[in-house]
């Protein structure tokens, strides 16, 4: 897996591109980004390669040393070995 780019702070994770130009994920499914609860993931095919995406990954850490993160799965249990 490359990073080439991790940054910590405030992000502008932009709800309207949502509707094509990349695939969002919200917990819980209703939220908003202004809801202090709420966690965003959105991620799209990069145009050039077709091989390589892009994530974004935003949630309100309220405590300390806490974090956000996501898992890949072939099942929807994350059970494979």
């Amino acid at each position: 897996m490359l990073v080439d780019d991790m940054r910590e702070g405030p992000l502008q994770f932009s709800v309207p591109e949502c509707q094509g130009y990349k695939s969002c994920f919200s917990s819980p499914p209703s939220c908003w980004l202004e809801d202090p609860h709420c966690i965003f993931i959105s991620w799209r095919r990069d145009p050039e390669t077709g091989s390589m995406f892009t994530f974004e990954v935003s949630g309100n850490i309220e405590v300390e040393n806490g974090w956000v993160g996501f898992g890949f799965s072939q099942d929807e249990f994350m059970g494979q070995l």
